[in-house]
């Protein structure tokens, strides 16, 4: 029993001290009033900016690990993210630099270089790089780079054509999203799942208003719109307009909500929507506006049942460990007393064959003395 509880304990210690990323799912209804699988859309308060605390400590543990193993890229390389994410990049930029001349072609340096470059304004660099991530290593990131690469090509037309470049035009269009459909190996959720993975890793670095942010969310919702779920085309015109300053183009994002709602309306299926999102839908009727103040106790709302499912998972997760452990443990026993017990038939088999030899030497001497005396 000890040895369960113990075994318990450290289950839960490696379940707890795993960072997950918050991205939950759920059943949505499509616009034909169908119940459709479909990811969370939603950017919780812990998803908007990075733990400075956690990243000052581990910018301490990685320069102690330098300091002892100086010839580590692997250190130096996680060393430059931290900086990045701090806001550092010059000092990112003097460990990646010589970092990428030893090694051209491990994943980790090319990629952090590229969004070196990126952070710096460097964009046809970042670009060239990040590119050649994507060749080195195409399922990083949950194979979602590719979203990233096309945020870098929409960014350099931006700054050699017109700054509201992104304002007028889609960074990714539907009819690239259907050719990724049309293959035949993404379905309508990994879409989601991918620009839910590229939106979230790059919002602690661009806080709103931002023009990428804004554009990507956009295309999001009409996607959605088109092949996920009513919900989370609501939820990312809503963010849409969050992470963006142009009152012209949140009024054409109103009259996409607008829209959305008169197809769910005309709709006769049934579409049994959540309270809350109940709740949405008439605030999003009075003043699609009114969605963006309330994006972030929704986001709150999502992120602690998030937390509630993490933590039933884990506990069946847990459980179902020790019980395969437990399991292997009474196996064990098992063998161990089947071998005992074969050893004491063995044991019996070879005391009983010692008695007869020795009960057949007897009769043979008795005989032989007989003659003897004979």
């Amino acid at each position: 029993m000890r040895f369960k509880l113990i075994l318990l304990i450290l289950l839960f210690i490696n379940l707890w001290s795993k960072p997950a990323l918050a991205c939950g799912n759920f059943y949505g209804h499509n616009l034909q009033g169908e119940i459709v699988f479909s990811p969370d859309i939603y950017l919780s308060a812990t998803m908007l900016s990075f733990d400075k605390d956690w990243l000052w400590s581990q910018k301490k543990e990685l320069e102690e690990k330098i300091k002892r193993k100086p010839q580590n890229f692997q250190f130096k390389s996680d060393l430059s993210l931290v900086l990045m994410q701090l806001g550092m990049t010059d000092s990112a930029l003097s460990i990646l630099r010589p970092l990428i001349k030893l090694y051209p072609t491990e994943y980790n340096v090319v990629a952090n270089l590229g969004t070196a470059f990126e952070l710096k304004g460097k964009l046809d660099s970042a670009l060239i790089l990040i590119r050649k991530g994507y060749e080195l290593n195409p399922l990083s990131h949950r194979g979602s780079e590719w979203i990233h690469i096309k945020i870098l090509e929409a960014k350099i037309k931006a700054k050699r054509s017109n700054p509201t470049w992104m304002q007028r035009n889609a960074i990714i269009t539907m009819e690239e999203l259907e050719q990724r459909l049309g293959e035949g190996e993404l379905k309508a959720e990994q879409v989601n799942l991918d620009f839910n993975y590229q939106i979230r890793t790059r919002v602690p670095f661009t806080p709103a208003p931002n023009a990428v942010l804004s554009n990507l969310f956009e295309t999001l919702g009409d996607f959605n719109e088109k092949y996920g779920t009513y919900e989370q085309a609501l939820l990312a015109y809503a963010y849409s307009m969050k992470f963006s300053s142009n009152p012209n183009y949140n009024e054409n994002i109103r009259r996409k909500i607008k829209n959305l709602n008169r197809q769910l309306h005309e709709n006769k299926g049934e579409h049994d929507l959540s309270p809350e999102f109940h709740s949405m839908l008439i605030r999003s009727e009075v003043d699609p506006m009114l969605l963006v103040l309330g994006l972030d106790d929704y986001a709150d709302h999502l992120d602690s049942i998030y937390l509630r499912n993490q933590s039933f998972d884990s506990l069946k997760i847990a459980k179902m460990q020790l019980d395969s452990i437990a399991k292997a443990v009474e196996e064990k026993d098992r063998l161990a007393d089947e071998k005992i017990r074969n050893q004491e038939n063995h044991s019996y088999l070879y005391l009983l064959g010692g008695l007869a030899l020795g009960l057949l030497v007897g009769i043979l001497v008795r005989q032989l003395a007989k003659r003897k005396a004979q």
